[in-house]
């Protein structure tokens, strides 16, 4: 069911994929990376590595703790949705198998963050992105989050997305199109819990 604050909510999409689409037309491969790797501060390299947490399983157990206390059936939908559209972006960034930014510039121009493993492969689509975004779209579909929420969450979700590209993990491509399936999974969410599980 289409709500004003879900509406605003494809407004802030279609805003953030013009902007995107934008800057990734606009900018050579990599940009980004350099930019970064020539820019990079002690305190922002901190901040990012704590950022980054949230779409590797911070955010996830915290919202699978949180639906199993207050509502399993959603915690359902959300498992019925994430994990199938989280297998398939494996598949595919086993099957591209697109370098990474560490193994994409390999004569030097960009150095590892220290203290951070470094990864070389399976670049496109950004999983931590996806799940970032995926946690996101939930809460504020499902809770039929207003604009303040909205002002709140999808800031933090973008910010994991710059955090893969700071920390030397992926290029904006692949954030971008993590974030799509995340976005996507996560209305997918609601559409099952509202459609079929809501029902049971």
């Amino acid at each position: 069911m289409l709500t004003a604050n879900r509406i605003f909510f494809f407004f802030l999409i279609a805003c953030y994929v013009i902007l995107m689409q934008s800057f990734i037309l606009m900018t050579n491969k990599g940009w980004e990376i350099l930019y970064f790797c020539y820019h990079r501060k002690t305190f922002w390299t901190e901040f990012f590595k704590i950022v980054t947490l949230l779409g590797e399983w911070v955010g996830l157990v915290g919202l699978a703790i949180y639906l199993l206390i207050k509502n399993r059936r959603a915690l359902i939908s959300a498992l019925l949705a994430f994990i199938p559209i989280n297998i398939f972006l494996q598949y595919i960034k086993k099957a591209m198998d697109f370098p990474r930014p560490l193994l994409y510039f390999n004569q030097g121009e960009v150095s590892p963050i220290p203290d951070y493993i470094p990864l070389y492969k399976h670049s496109m689509p950004s999983g931590h992105t996806y799940t970032a975004f995926y946690c996101m779209t939930f809460l504020i579909f499902f809770y039929n989050l207003n604009r303040s929420w909205q002002a709140l969450l999808f800031p933090i979700a973008i910010l994991v997305g710059v955090s893969r590209m700071y920390l030397m993990c992926h290029f904006k491509e692949d954030v971008f199109v993590g974030s799509i399936l995340g976005i996507l999974a996560g209305v997918l969410s609601v559409v099952i819990y509202e459609k079929g599980l809501k029902r049971i």
